[in-house]
């Protein structure tokens, strides 16, 4: 745990109180214990379900599925933040309606741009950005870099 921040413990990106009420709600070991001894592969499956299903990533176009997946990896908030970008209701719910403003978007290449510099928006909000911002950012040219091979 790095001293200040204040999502408190993590491991391979969960913090405890996500993983606890993850667990809590999927009839899994809520532990702290468990959860200091989770390894990466353990993650796979709960990463799906808590965060590609949350955006309902199989129905995002490539290169968007996995911008929204990973920034809503990283914070409560991306899905409202995208959803103001598409001019939905930021309810932080993606619907049926949300994926249709995902799926209209005129320009894709463009879309994953703002997409990316709206997560390093939201990030410079946060108290502990300049202590984590630079990675967050990296992070996020990173998933764009990525998003963009997979949606050329």
């Amino acid at each position: 745990m790095t001293p200040g921040d204040p999502g408190g413990a993590t491991n391979n990106g969960w913090t405890f109180a996500t993983w606890q009420s993850f667990a809590a709600q999927h009839g899994l070991d809520p532990s702290f214990a468990k959860f200091q001894k989770m390894q990466k592969g353990d993650l796979e499956g709960p990463d799906k379900q808590a965060f590609w299903n949350h955006v309902q990533g199989d129905r995002l176009p490539a290169g968007v599925d996995i911008i929204w997946t990973d920034f809503q990896f990283g914070s409560y908030h991306a899905t409202a933040v995208i959803q103001a970008l598409l001019g939905v209701t930021a309810d932080n719910v993606v619907g049926d309606q949300t994926v249709a403003a995902a799926l209209a978007f005129n320009d894709k290449a463009a879309f994953l741009q703002q997409m990316t510099d709206a997560s390093k928006a939201y990030y410079k909000t946060l108290v502990v950005y300049p202590e984590f911002g630079g990675g967050w950012n990296r992070r996020a040219d990173a998933r764009l870099a990525l998003a963009q091979k997979l949606f050329t």
